[in-house]
């Protein structure tokens, strides 16, 4: 082997090393001792448990920053049933169920003062199949049960105990959006009247927007850094637009 074969060999060892040194460091950066698990376990708070008492845990999570949007675009409900018109108001949206529950988290952060609420965003983008979680009431009461030929929900969207808790949160200093798409609006001849609105006692309203497109406006957040979150797909979903 001449020199500069020697050479070239020494540099890349040299290029190894460093890059296993420099994945050992990220690990320990991200799942060591600094910020992953800890030892003892610790009885810390669950979003579910205030008090927890019973689940110890290893790996405490601290955000910074909380930066995210979850991306809506399936009927996906709690217990794996997926069509609202033949499940009913019990059907539970599993996105608005984290959504609510990844508010609750902030807050606790913003009260504990770990957490600023200037670098809180969370963004909601309803489309395609779960838009309707995100109609007004006058569009779920003009549904009519099949079965029955009466109205299918007469007390309006039953996803609205979940879009109010999220509106709550908004007005308790986590900062929460919910958008439509006005693609899918178009698509189904339904306009900015039909997205959900809330009237408070005050008169001020709090209302779900409407983008040009969720594909382009999620493409948008991911770019300035948010974190996507997409609750997942079910190829067996019965679509409300017929």
């Amino acid at each position: 082997m001449n020199k500069n074969h020697l050479l070239q060999a020494a540099l890349l060892s040299c290029a190894v090393v460093f890059s296993a040194n420099a994945l050992a460091d990220d690990d320990n950066e991200n799942y060591g001792n600094k910020s992953g698990i800890v030892q003892p376990c610790s009885n810390l708070w669950l979003v579910n448990d205030p008090a927890n008492s019973t689940v110890c845990v290893d790996i405490p999570v601290n955000l910074t920053s909380a930066k995210v949007v979850f991306n809506l675009d399936s009927l996906v409900t709690a217990g794996g049933v997926s069509n609202p018109a033949v499940s009913g108001p019990d059907s539970v949206s599993v996105g608005l169920r984290h959504m609510v529950m990844l508010a609750t988290a902030i807050k606790k952060r913003i009260d504990d003062g770990t957490l600023e609420p200037n670098k809180v965003s969370v963004i909601a983008n309803f489309h395609g199949k779960a838009l309707p979680w995100a109609l007004n009431d006058a569009w779920w009461q003009a549904q009519i049960n099949p079965a029955t030929g009466t109205q299918a929900y007469p007390n309006g969207n039953p996803y609205k105990v979940l879009i109010n808790q999220l509106f709550d949160f908004k007005h308790a200093g986590v900062n929460i959006q919910l958008e439509a798409c006005g693609v899918t609006l178009r698509g189904n001849n339904l306009t900015r009247n039909n997205v959900y609105v809330r009237t408070n006692a005050d008169g001020s309203e709090d209302r779900v927007y409407v983008n040009q497109g969720a594909l382009a406006r999620i493409i948008y957040l991911q770019s300035k850094g948010y974190t996507y979150i997409q609750e997942g797909y079910n190829d067996k979903d019965h679509n409300l637009f017929n």
